[in-house]
């Protein structure tokens, strides 16, 4: 239950925080935002609708990963491709697959 309820809070503060693409680029903000986005927040059971954990944190101009689950990098790329290649660490909360399946090297993606 109460984790459950953590996801709960965590994913609400994540919409709150994190607003769509299109009304990103409409507004100006500054410099020194936090924006979280959850890219995923499925189990290690395979689900079609969900993706495994993964979260985006992006503060200011950096772009943090926490986990990297299952179908990871496809929901980054449909958030926003040009992320892609610019996460610059990864962070992982703990090693259970549905946390990590989805890391692989970067030299293998991107060059």
């Amino acid at each position: 239950m109460a984790r459950s309820l953590r996801w709960a809070f965590f994913i609400v503060l994540s919409a709150t925080l994190a607003a769509p693409q299109s009304l990103r680029a409409q507004q100006a903000e500054p410099a020194a935002v936090l924006t979280v986005t959850v890219l995923g927040s499925g189990t290690p059971i395979p689900s079609r609708t969900q993706a495994g954990s993964a979260i985006l944190v992006q503060a200011g101009e950096r772009n943090l990963l926490f986990d990297c689950g299952r179908g990871c990098t496809t929901r980054l790329a449909e958030y926003d491709p040009s992320l892609v290649p610019q996460v610059e660490h990864l962070f992982l909360t703990h090693l259970h697959s549905d946390h990590t399946t989805g890391v692989v090297r970067r030299q293998n993606i991107w060059h």
